[in-house]
């Protein structure tokens, strides 16, 4: 796979830099963070993305569900996939290949420049996976030396390609038409009348708050959910508020239980146990309680991940999809490889919702109901639009 990169990668260049090329393939850094990439899930197309990109780089690889595809067709159908879709990134400038390696893999560069007017780059890596199935993956980056910095990131991608199980038939090229989109719509289900009941919990704030951790593998941002209710005590255990009330929240978990307060502009916290309140050093967010039966449109996604003593690296996508007439999804996309051994899954739940303020009501389609914590962070020109549902922080696709 380094020897496609590098093929194309020198197409673009002059010789004088591809030579400083090749001089930097025995030179690149390893892959022990790729744990820490961040990966998006847009209906069945997995992105990942470095964490550590410098201001103005970009690098960016798209996993394309497998396609399957009539016999000796894969040049037809990788020529037209990438005729299509680098037509949608921008003004093609520079072009090379359809060729194909020894390997039976596919591959073609282009240069572009967007809208915009910025210089971008694109890969395109079409494997043969067997029995008339085959990939895709799309590697767009701004410069060389991105390429070169992320380039490890290919190599896991390829294989946590290779190891998908189940394949998709091939797209239309107008495909953007029938997306998903939020979430997915039924006709034949009608929306549910929800529980009328008042809730358990009246939150009089929540807030959400980051504080920088800095390890062996660099900077982390980890992210704190907490609820002030009506008696002026908080808690981080807001994913059990509404499920157990405040008095069994307090049994139950008497140690996410303590005071908070803001003092010059400053988020001040103390939990049970201790003995004089902590400023958080971080950002902190109040968010606002959202109208009644309000209306979202878009996906939200968080990614977690991590790789153990033995070098298997495990990542997991949960991400919210939510539309205008009350429909949302919840899935979950799972990939795993330990050594040359590839897994790959991903699960998906449909339902209903409803918003009151900091509680959204949630009815699946298999009749399960919930009720969870929410909030958005929307106020300000800093607003991110993250998604807090529960304890755990969603960022916008």
């Amino acid at each position: 796979m380094q020897r496609i990169i590098c093929r194309i990668g020198l197409y673009f260049l002059g010789s004088a830099s591809a030579l400083l090329l090749l001089i930097s393939l025995a030179l690149a850094a390893g892959d022990s963070d790729f744990h820490r990439w961040y990966v998006q899930r847009i209906d069945k197309t997995l992105i990942y993305s470095p964490p550590n990109l410098k201001r103005g780089e970009v690098f960016q690889i798209s996993q394309y569900p497998v396609a399957k595809i009539s016999d000796h067709s894969h040049r037809q159908w990788f020529k037209r996939f990438v005729s299509r879709d680098a037509a949608r990134l921008g003004k093609i400038t520079k072009s090379i290949g359809p060729t194909k390696n020894r390997r039976g893999i596919w591959t073609a560069g282009r240069r572009f420049t967007t809208k915009r007017g910025i210089n971008r780059q694109v890969i395109y890596i079409s494997p043969a996976l067997g029995d008339n199935r085959v990939g895709m993956l799309r590697i767009v980056f701004s410069s060389q030396a991105t390429l070169e910095r992320f380039r490890y990131g290919i190599d896991k991608v390829a294989n946590i390609l290779a190891g998908k199980q189940s394949a998709t038939p091939v797209a239309s090229s107008n495909n953007d038409a029938g997306r998903k989109g939020a979430a997915k719509k039924d006709g034949q289900r009608s929306r549910p009348r929800f529980d009328k009941q008042p809730l358990n919990v009246h939150i009089t704030k929540l807030i959400y708050y980051g504080v920088i951790d800095f390890g062996i593998n660099g900077a982390d941002a980890n992210y704190v959910v907490i609820a002030l209710v009506a008696d002026g005590r908080c808690t981080k255990d807001v994913n059990g508020l509404y499920r157990l009330g405040v008095a069994a929240s307090r049994r139950q978990k008497p140690d996410d239980w303590g005071s908070c307060r803001i003092r010059d502009g400053r988020l001040e916290v103390r939990w049970n146990g201790e003995t004089a309140f902590e400023t958080v050093n971080g950002f902190y967010r109040e968010l606002k309680p959202r109208p009644t039966d309000e209306r979202l449109k878009g996906c939200w996604s968080n990614t977690s991940g991590h790789t153990n003593a033995s070098g298997t690296t495990s990542l997991a996508v949960d991400d919210w999809c939510f539309d205008r007439s009350g429909r949302f999804s919840q899935g979950r996309t799972l990939g795993i490889q330990s050594g040359n051994a590839t897994g790959h899954g991903q699960h998906d739940k449909t339902g209903w919702y409803r918003i009151d303020g900091h509680a959204i009501r949630l009815v699946y389609d298999d009749g399960k109901k919930m009720i969870k914590t929410i909030g958005l962070d929307q106020d300000g020109e800093d607003a991110q639009n993250e998604l807090i549902l529960g304890n755990e922080v969603y960022f916008l696709r």
